[in-house]
């Protein structure tokens, strides 16, 4: 069944824009470019998780990075904590530079519980949490470069989470 916004993506777009209305859409391409890759490739994003869309990418950078691409992911250090020494492991055993944003310090969650027994004082806390990199972008030998609000996830991807992907965009 076609999304609201398929036929969108048929629409011309100025100067090469494409719409791409799911994960499934966005990370093929993204895939073609990286393995065509010849110089860098940075990536940008809030949510990073080890599932089935990741590790094909993953494989693809690690590739990348075995034929002399400069790779570098930047990731939040909220939206990708559990991933964050996974993802830096790899990175090491594979020549990829992987740099958190904001990283949240394990006491941090000790004084959220703290907090949140004192409901009065957590609304500040939380706003200070809150300053997160959002940002989805993938900038391929800075010639391609891939926008929007689909993170580094399956959840993106009608394909793999079927009826429950969630329903983001994504400019290529």
């Amino acid at each position: 069944m076609a999304t609201p916004l398929a036929h969108m993506t048929h629409h011309p777009a100025p100067r090469g824009i494409k719409l791409l209305h799911d994960g499934d859409h966005y990370y093929a391409a993204v895939r073609a470019e990286l393995r065509r890759a010849r110089r860098t490739i940075d990536i940008e994003t809030y949510i990073f998780a080890f599932d089935r869309l990741t590790r094909p990418l993953l494989t693809d950078l690690s590739r990348a990075a075995a034929r002399g691409v400069r790779v570098r992911i930047l990731v939040d250090g909220w939206g990708s904590f559990t991933a964050i020494l996974p993802l830096q492991l790899w990175g090491f055993r594979n020549g990829v530079a992987v740099r958190v944003y904001r990283p949240v310090p394990a006491w941090y969650f000790v004084l959220l519980r703290v907090l949140l027994a004192q409901a009065h004082r957590t609304r500040r806390f939380l706003s200070f949490l809150n300053h997160r990199t959002h940002r989805k972008q993938v900038i391929v030998d800075n010639r391609a470069a891939f926008l929007g609000s689909i993170n580094w996830t399956q959840v993106h991807c009608p394909r793999l989470s079927g009826r429950r992907a969630w329903r983001d965009l994504g400019l290529r």
